[in-house]
């Protein structure tokens, strides 16, 4: 009976591999901007994203964006131009309609991507540093080498 449950695991393992996408769309489409609180914190833990602005403004890349949760607060706080992408379309969609997004596109651009079998978007310039804040926990272990090397590959020296 002990291959039943390897079977089934197996099974089970391919199917959420396969449907993460939809299950993603399905939870922002229930809980919209209204599960994870913003990221308010980041400035403190990492003061480095508080340089001063240069000409042209460095980019940050939120690598899984989600509804922006990291990006919104730094939009508030820093001088950075922000990046993002995300696989869930609604998430992004959810973004796109905030009016912070709306009044601040100029700094802020973010797209639909899956980090794991898409190539990461391309910006005017790459981004000079990143995040991927809970995004590895969401990714199936065997991918996150490729996943951390293809970020390494994009970001500036």
């Amino acid at each position: 009976m002990e291959s039943d449950s390897a079977v089934k695991s197996t099974f089970w393992y391919d199917k959420f591999e396969k449907e993460s996408c939809r299950n993603w769309d399905i939870f922002y489409h229930k809980n919209q901007q209204n599960f994870f609180n913003d990221r308010n914190y980041l400035d403190k833990e990492f003061p480095e994203l508080l340089r001063p602005a240069t000409t042209p403004p460095e980019v940050f890349c939120e690598f899984g964006c989600g509804v922006g949760n990291a990006l919104f607060p730094l939009l508030e706080k820093t001088s950075l131009s922000l990046v993002g992408f995300d696989f869930s379309k609604r998430a992004i969609e959810c973004i796109e309609k905030d009016p912070k997004y709306l009044a601040n596109q100029s700094r802020m651009s973010v797209s639909v991507a899956d980090l794991v079998l898409d190539p990461i978007p391309t910006y005017p310039v790459s981004p000079h540093l990143g995040s991927l804040i809970f995004v590895l926990c969401a990714i199936a272990p065997e991918h996150h080498v490729p996943v951390m090397t293809k970020i390494y590959e994009h970001l500036q020296p």
